[in-house]
């Protein structure tokens, strides 16, 4: 038999070889474009539920929890005559999780928009805000949008109050587009600022602790 001309030889053999580096290259295109049309769905699927939402359900409380609140609202809101006294026990507030979102929804048209969380030294909100209909993008939407901010009584009993972070659809917004603001205690800014909001606010509160589901805080003389 006869042997192959060396240019013949070389050819057979570069053939196989080029048509590897093709099927490799179409495997690979096909699972990104799988892997994107996956992240796709993942993508609309969350923007679905959390981005674009409707409403938020309003708190009910029980017949037990009702009475307790209407008795705290009495004794910031109850008209009657007295003799002015400053008793201690008058400074001191509590409130649940529960009450501040039932008077949310009591005494204004918020209670399908804002939320409020109470967890271990952080209150939370989530607001709905719903885009005119001639905004740029998203128009007619409804957004969800949560902050959380820290709010902690530091062992010198000085207060602080600092912004966590806010996120979009609960996609965290960079620092730098919260005017570098996450994490910086607002109370000594507000003193360095010149502003006083929050050097006062602070200053009139002597002690204040928020913990999952509470709030309580006693106020200054």
């Amino acid at each position: 038999m006869a042997e192959p001309a060396p240019g013949e030889l070389y050819t057979q053999k570069q053939q196989p070889d080029e048509q590897k580096p093709r099927t490799g290259a179409l495997q690979m295109f096909f699972a990104v474009f799988l892997g994107v049309l996956f992240a796709l769905l993942i993508a609309g699927w969350l923007g679905y539920q959390y981005v674009f939402s409707s409403e938020i359900d309003p708190v009910e409380l029980s017949n037990s929890e009702v009475q307790v609140l209407e008795h705290k609202i009495s004794q910031v809101v109850q008209a009657k005559p007295e003799p002015y006294n400053e008793d201690d026990a008058r400074r001191q507030l509590s409130f649940s999780e529960r009450e501040l979102n039932a008077l949310l929804a009591r005494e204004t048209d918020m209670a399908q928009q804002l939320a409020i969380d109470l967890s271990d030294d952080t209150a939370s909100a989530t607001l709905l805000v719903p885009l005119p209909a001639d905004f740029p993008i998203m128009a007619g939407k409804t957004v969800r949008l949560n902050a959380g901010l820290e709010i902690v009584q530091l062992a010198d009993s000085q207060i602080r109050i600092a912004l966590k972070g806010v996120s979009v659809g609960g996609v965290p917004l960079p620092d730098a587009w919260l005017g570098n603001l996450k994490n910086v205690d607002l109370v000594s800014a507000s003193a360095q600022s010149g502003s006083s909001f929050w050097k006062q606010l602070a200053a009139g509160i002597e002690t204040v602790r928020v913990r999952d589901g509470e709030v309580q805080l006693k106020l200054r003389p």
